[in-house]
């Protein structure tokens, strides 16, 4: 009976690794950005205004190598940034130019949020994959 449960248990944490392990694999893909508070509440937008109404968008783009690409518009103004990206549980650390931004991330489904509280405007940005 002992040797069954060791069975088990090994059988389990193997399970378990290969899970966590998948979980890096989800942030991989382009999402784009459909909501949150950390930029309303930074541009003083009105409550209920989408970011689409204010003429912004952000597209991150994070792709194996841990290298991603973030287009983003803004009134009127376009650019785009390459940089580097690497897990740690659910922090999330970007870097660009030698300038690390660390936020902590959760995916659920098609949904990545991102909690900033790194400098600059604090609060949650939401990502839907593309």
């Amino acid at each position: 009976m002992k040797k069954l449960h060791r069975i088990l248990a090994t059988a389990m944490l193997m399970i378990m690794a290969l899970t966590l392990t998948a979980c890096g694999d989800d942030l991989e893909g382009s999402w784009k950005l459909t909501g949150g508070t950390a930029l309303s509440d930074f541009i003083g937008a009105d409550e209920g205004m989408s970011l689409e109404d204010m003429g912004m968008s952000i597209t991150f783009s994070f792709n194996s190598g841990n290298k991603f690409v973030m287009s983003m518009s803004a009134f009127g103004v376009s650019d785009s940034y390459n940089g580097t990206w690497k897990t740690d549980g659910d922090t999330l650390t970007m870097t660009v130019d030698g300038d690390p931004m660390v936020c902590s991330y959760i995916i659920s489904g098609d949904t990545l949020t991102l909690a900033v509280s790194d400098g600059g405007p604090t609060g949650t940005l939401v990502f839907t994959k593309n």
